[in-house]
């Protein structure tokens, strides 16, 4: 008794091969327009701003902002955790009013800033929020990186 082994015919297999092709080339073709898309929607210095990381240093735990009630001040121990320099902060202090402040002093990567702002609390109220903006250089012009902004909603009175 013989046995006929039987395969697909050249044709089918050829058509078969080019339709897996094609279903994995239009697989990759989205997905590369998708990401491509995300990028062109975003202005360079958006792009560049997405790399910004600011943190408060945290020692014992704790993170290092407090109000000091004695000289009126908000210290703050801030870290650039991005791989690129931050040209300044961007500091606004909210509570019933709103205080912003400009700190002019540039923090390279992993560079710690230590800093005490004055805020009157009589004037503006207790403090609710503290938010940090940064701003980074490009192309010769300073651009406000708000959408990496850090904020903090819990600022204690400082230990003295």
């Amino acid at each position: 008794m013989r046995f006929y082994k039987r395969g697909i015919s050249p044709l089918i297999a050829s058509i078969l091969l080019i339709s897996f092709a094609v279903a994995i080339g239009t697989t990759i073709m989205s997905f590369g327009s998708a990401v491509y898309a995300e990028k062109r929607m975003l202005s360079e210095p958006e792009l560049l701003c997405r790399y910004i990381e600011l943190e408060l240093n945290i020692i014992d735990k704790k993170p290092q902002i407090c109000f000091n009630r004695g000289e009126g001040n908000i210290e703050f121990l801030i870290i650039n955790k991005a791989n690129r320099d931050i040209e300044s902060l961007i500091i606004s202090v909210i509570g019933n009013e709103v205080l912003t402040k400009e700190i002019e002093e540039r923090m390279a990567p992993g560079y710690l800033l230590k800093k005490a702002i004055s805020y009157d609390i009589s004037a503006y109220g207790f403090i609710n929020q503290v938010q940090f903006i940064p701003k980074i250089m490009h192309k010769d012009v300073q651009v406000t990186c708000s959408s990496r902004k850090l904020v903090v909603e819990d600022v204690k009175t400082c230990n003295i």
